[in-house]
């Protein structure tokens, strides 16, 4: 527990007065909107600056709140990374990475199904997706290459590493997977 509260600590004393944490409940709709590709709710834009902490309960057998979002705003903007946590057989893990820069995702992205199981990752450079983003799906993985934001080929990939289809740009069936 004191490794957490030190690094806490350092982090806020390094960027932000102690005054600029905030901690806010999951779903309270002044700060958070519903995400647009799926059911969750995110931090809004243009949030004071600082360290932003977002709290749910887990259950009603918890009486501490778990935490489910922390990030840091900069100029009102969401800035460096964001992670957002989830809770899976009481384990908790983090669900989702983002990263920013003033307002626009740019680095890395992953994001998990479960404790053990990726779902989607890539990099976003200044908004837009580029290089390789892998989609994991049952046993197969497909990948997408991408520059400027438009997927230019794809590959679908066994679990042995044989490629079982491939083509040029993104296949509809993956337009809806690929959409973080």
């Amino acid at each position: 527990m004191r490794i957490y509260i030190i690094f806490l600590f350092v982090i806020v004393s390094s960027n932000y007065s102690l005054s600029q944490i905030h901690r806010i409940i999951y779903g309270d709709s002044i700060y958070m909107q519903l995400c647009k590709y799926a059911y969750c709710w995110e931090l809004k834009d243009s949030l004071e600056d600082g360290i932003w902490l977002v709290m749910y309960k887990s259950n009603k057998k918890c009486k501490d709140d778990n935490l489910y979002i922390i990030g840091t705003y900069k100029n009102y903007k969401k800035h460096g990374e964001f992670l957002r946590y989830s809770i899976d057989s009481g384990m908790h893990y983090v669900l989702e990475i983002e990263n920013y820069t003033i307002g626009v995702l740019d680095g890395l992205y992953i994001k998990w199904k479960s404790f053990k199981e990726r779902d989607i990752e890539g990099e976003y450079i200044s908004g837009k997706r580029e290089g390789k983003w892998v989609l994991y799906k049952e046993n197969l993985k497909y990948i997408i290459y991408y520059k400027n934001d438009i997927a230019q080929e794809w590959k679908c990939i066994d679990e042995n590493g044989n490629i079982i289809k491939k083509g040029n740009g993104c296949p509809d069936f993956l337009k809806t997977f690929i959409n973080p």
